[in-house]
């Protein structure tokens, strides 16, 4: 059990609001939406955060084999800088 952080009453552990003096209860709130801190990723944006930093370095060798020396360049660091925040994200974390 909690206690109403106007009111003082003792409120459920969970309340978004207190049941006495109907005083929202922000605290408590913010306890419940850390929940989703230890959610895990998905396959889905497993893949996606693996395939797109290595479309991006393709697609910018493309570009500059081509001759488009800004999109190319632009590309390839986009992709680097990619890999660069999956490693951040999901090794060093």
């Amino acid at each position: 059990m909690a206690f109403c952080r106007n009111c003082g009453k003792e409120i459920d552990d969970k309340a978004v609001i207190c049941i006495h003096c109907g005083v929202p209860q922000e605290d408590i709130q913010s306890n419940t939406n850390n929940d989703n801190e230890d959610r895990k990723a998905t396959a889905a944006e497993i893949l996606a955060s693996i395939l797109l930093p290595i479309v991006g370095v393709i697609i910018g060798i493309v570009y500059l084999s081509k001759g488009k020396k800004t999109a190319g360049t632009t590309a390839l660091i986009a992709g680097i800088v990619a890999w660069f925040v999956y490693y951040v994200l999901f090794f060093a974390g």
